[in-house]
């Protein structure tokens, strides 16, 4: 038997016999986001969790979630993500009274979240440019792009929010691979040139593949219609170093290194009880990067109030 979930984590109430869906549309700042001019933004995310099991099984297994989310700015559509779980494996923890007491999860996964270009070249090959004088120096104006590949993750969550109050606790840890564009190869560009025999693929298409660790979580306290999370989540990428398919070709096979990390807290209500209802969200965002010895840090935040339905 399918069966469907209505909500946004393992062990929220609401499984039904239907299609469950966690719909937000919000709008607010971001901050003193180096890549947002304006500052103000539109953002639509839907995400869909699909429960499946048996008839044998006393209890439904892990949602596969898909989901992903757009984001308008001053100048149009400014970000794309896209999201998805698949697990593989659940174990549920009994609590003191036979009920569940949480869950231990592994699963695969998948992300991407990738700002709108402002120069021709990204997303595309770099073609170099020579003038009479020699090779002609240009910036690289790449912006951000995050695409990670978990091998693994396991989710543990801890908690019971069957009844009308209660609250989750979960925390997770993956290892995969990510594709990223590097957030420090603008800073390096304007201190000096980087050319073709240093990192080949950084050097065409400003990403480069790389090693990826995430990790996260969060608390959610749940009372009636009305629940307040506290979470974070970060991801660390280095560069295969030593391993370029044009290895000896290069003169410098420069160690690059990104870090993301995000600290959020959110607070919903439903008014009505059901169906749609209204959310607050702060978001603080550190994007890091080191290509050589060149390294670039920011710090923005973003505040968010919309509505939601489902979750």
């Amino acid at each position: 038997m399918l069966w469907l979930y209505d909500g946004d984590a393992v062990g929220s109430p609401g499984l039904m016999d239907g299609l469950g869906v966690d719909f937000r549309l919000t709008a607010g700042t971001w901050g003193k986001d180096p890549q947002t001019p304006g500052g103000a933004a539109v953002q639509m995310d839907l995400d869909a969790f699909v429960w499946d099991r048996s008839e044998q099984q006393e209890r439904p297994n892990t949602p596969t979630r898909l989901g992903g989310g757009l984001t308008w700015g001053g100048e149009g559509l400014e970000q794309v993500a896209l999201r998805a779980q698949v697990p593989w494996k659940t174990w549920i923890l009994e609590g003191a009274s036979g009920a569940p007491g949480g869950s231990l999860v592994l699963s695969s996964t998948f992300s991407l979240e990738q700002r709108r270009a402002v120069a021709w070249y990204d997303s595309t090959e770099y073609k170099v440019r020579h003038t009479d004088a020699g090779l002609l120096p240009q910036i690289r104006e790449y912006r951000d792009k995050w695409l990670s590949i978990g091998g693994l993750r396991a989710d543990l969550s801890l908690g019971d929010s069957s009844g009308e109050e209660g609250f989750v606790l979960n925390g997770w840890v993956a290892m995969g691979f990510a594709l990223v564009n590097s957030w420090a190869l603008h800073d390096y560009t304007c201190q000096q040139v980087l050319t073709e025999q240093e990192k080949a693929t950084l050097f065409a298409y400003g990403y480069y593949y790389a090693g990826d660790l995430g990790w996260g979580g969060h608390l959610r306290l749940f009372h009636r219609n009305w629940t307040l999370e506290l979470g974070g989540e970060g991801h660390q990428a280095w560069s295969f170093h030593g391993l370029d398919r044009y290895e000896g070709d290069l003169v410098s096979d420069m160690p690059v290194r990104d870090r993301r990390i995000r600290i959020w807290t959110e607070s919903r209500i439903k008014p009505l009880g059901r169906g749609v209802g209204l959310l607050v969200r702060l978001d603080w965002i550190l994007r890091q990067g080191r290509l050589g010895a060149v390294a670039t840090r920011n710090v923005w935040h973003r505040v968010q109030a919309g509505i939601f339905l489902g979750g």
